[in-house]
């Protein structure tokens, strides 16, 4: 009960520290850092960006130097206030605990006003009429490389064969790496 409370307080009336968010910053530019010097990430990063050109998909997770540098405790406020809301979260409990009392618990400390969030407009992905490459230089021992290809949508059904299950998402059997990390999709067993 206690680290559900806790988990409440922090997602719906958190108090944005001054402090806390510079020393926060300071986090996250040192995680920028180490993945801009990282080949391995770089890799990903840039496949992100020409992959998807116009979706949020594209964009650094952990955002750029300057936006990082830039963001304000007031706009850290707005963006909480408009999107960290009951209807846009998911809680998920496991463990040794009763369905019933859980449940019971988390729409006491999750009731909060709810109001409908703002419509997101979103320039829709174009098509790929062309191959889009990319080669990014930096010091490493090894090459890194990878892979995107446009694939059919999530809701769509494959017939089973003999290497992929019809149950595998799509959107996952799309995401082939071939370095250090292998698709769970294409190795399972």
């Amino acid at each position: 009960a206690i680290a559900l409370d806790v988990l409440a307080e922090a997602t719906l009336r958190p108090s944005f520290p001054p402090d806390e968010i510079e020393k926060e910053r300071t986090v996250i530019l040192e995680e920028w850092r180490r993945r801009a010097d990282s080949p391995e990430y770089l890799r990903w990063d840039r496949l992100g960006e020409m992959a998807f050109r116009t979706h949020p998909y594209g964009w650094p997770g952990v955002g750029t130097e300057t936006s990082i540098r830039a963001i304000t405790r007031e706009e850290m406020i707005y963006f909480h206030d408009l999107y960290y809301r009951p209807r846009n979260m998911l809680l998920v409990v496991s463990g040794d605990v009763e369905a019933d009392s859980v449940f019971a618990l988390a729409e006491s400390l999750f009731e909060a006003p709810d109001r409908p969030a703002p419509a997101r407009a979103r320039a829709p992905e174009s098509a790929w009429k062309t191959p889009r490459r990319i080669f990014v230089e930096a010091p490493a021992g090894r090459a890194y490389w990878a892979l995107a290809c446009l694939g059919p949508s999530s809701r769509m059904r494959f017939r089973s064969s003999s290497s992929v299950r019809s149950r595998r998402r799509p959107s996952a059997i799309a995401s082939v790496s071939f370095g250090f990390t292998r698709s769970a999709a294409f190795h399972a067993t």
